[in-house]
């Protein structure tokens, strides 16, 4: 059953326990008002007429009562207020869900974001991230829930239990009205998982949709351009690199730039970024000498 067919039945029973419930506090309150209303012939037409009929209200000691006389028949009201709330309630429950509505279903629709008419098989593949807006709800709560699921996608992506990182991961997304900025970050780790295990297409896909959402952000702009050489589009992919190394000039953002500028032929550029790579993280002092090798 899809997202879209529960929610329906979600909100069409939540109307319904709602009417019933309002209806059910008017239906009593019209029994217990009913029950404190009483009218009896007097057979004295001639006094009502010459008194001209009248209110009386008096104190039982037991609540208000009142009566009218008129027309040879008396109507006495007793207790009348427990059954007038009821009915007043019920009619409340029924008016507030009139004006606050039930439960909304937003669909949010990805494709805008989608650069290139190359990838839509691949965007067809992906569902629209759909979100369920549950009014009252904190975006601080929102915020936590989806913060949990993301942690636990980041703990299994480093012991690379990419299944199990997956799952969190999807499940983070899942969150009832998180936004597509805040999910940018969990576009971007699946991106990377799909990228490192072949599936470029998908990759490609989510790794511009983070990047769309947030082109601030260089680790975005990086995986953009590892998926980009998967896919021996250098020239872009150089484009990509050299955004990240300015938002953010890491030496795996420099790594990634050598290799893209290798890629199109520019190895006087991959030598010099691959050394700045080297000066910040001298573990790649392997990589530099493999470049040289190649070059030479």
């Amino acid at each position: 059953m899809s997202i879209t067919t529960s929610f329906l039945i979600y909100a069409s029973l939540f109307r319904l326990a709602v009417i019933v419930a309002g209806t059910i506090f008017i239906y009593l309150g019209y029994k217990l008002f009913l029950r404190g209303v009483g009218v009896k012939n007097t057979g004295h037409g001639t006094e009502a007429s010459t008194k001209g009929g009248g209110v009386e209200p008096t104190d039982t000691g037991r609540g208000t009562e009142a009566s009218a006389k008129g027309g040879g028949f008396e109507l006495t009201l007793k207790n009348a207020m427990p059954g007038s709330v009821f009915g007043f309630f019920g009619a409340i429950i029924i008016a507030v869900m009139l004006v606050q509505g039930s439960p909304e279903l937003m669909v949010e629709d990805l494709t805008p974001v989608i650069e290139r008419e190359t990838i839509k098989e691949a965007v067809n593949r992906i569902e629209s991230k759909r979100r369920i807006t549950l009014k009252g709800r904190s975006y601080d709560a929102v915020m936590s829930d989806f913060q949990d699921f993301v942690r636990q996608g980041n703990y299994k992506q480093q012991r690379k239990e990419y299944e199990a990182a997956l799952e969190a991961y999807q499940e983070a997304l899942s969150v009832p009205d998180i936004t597509l900025y805040d999910a940018a970050p969990v576009f971007n780790e699946i991106a990377w998982i799909y990228e490192t295990h072949g599936d470029i297409d998908a990759a490609l896909v989510l790794s511009r949709i983070a990047v769309r959402l947030d082109e601030s952000n260089g680790a975005f702009q990086n995986t953009l351009a590892e998926v980009l050489l998967k896919r021996k589009q250098n020239d872009e992919a150089v484009e990509r690199a050299r955004k990240a190394v300015k938002l953010f000039p890491s030496a795996q953002h420099l790594e990634t730039l050598a290799r893209a500028l290798e890629a199109t032929g520019d190895t006087a550029g991959a030598l010099a970024a691959m050394k700045e790579a080297v000066n910040l993280d001298s573990s790649l002092e392997s990589k530099l000498q493999q470049l040289e090798a190649r070059i030479q």
